[in-house]
């Protein structure tokens, strides 16, 4: 977004312009009233760059005896990482899967 006399500019691009990353992380995070209540700008996701030495390098010609980087996906109190962006996404989709089940209220076997 550029800005013009001191405000935010929206951008104009048509959906099918935006890179598919995007959209899934939009998907992913959807600003909504549950996930952003009040008027106010709210953190939705953070997606975060980490390296150093001998981090992530899952790859098989990977040099294990270097510096590597990858991706930190933190939301709703889930964090994970992984090596690729895609990868750490799909995992924290995962998780919050997971939570959902676990926290899920049983249905009755009698309908009620």
């Amino acid at each position: 977004m550029e800005k013009v006399q001191g405000k935010i500019k929206m951008s104009n691009k048509d959906w099918d312009k935006i890179w598919d990353a995007d959209k899934y992380i939009r998907k992913l995070f959807p600003a909504n009233p549950l996930t952003a209540p009040g008027s106010e700008k709210t953190v939705l996701a953070t997606i975060e760059i980490v390296g150093g030495f001998e981090a992530f390098n899952t790859r098989p010609y990977h040099n294990y005896e270097d510096w590597g980087q990858g991706y930190r996906v933190s939301s709703q109190g889930i964090a994970v990482e992984a090596e690729d962006l895609d990868d750490a996404l799909a995992l924290w989709e995962k998780q919050k899967g997971a939570l959902q089940n676990i926290y899920k209220v049983p249905e009755t076997t009698d309908g009620k």
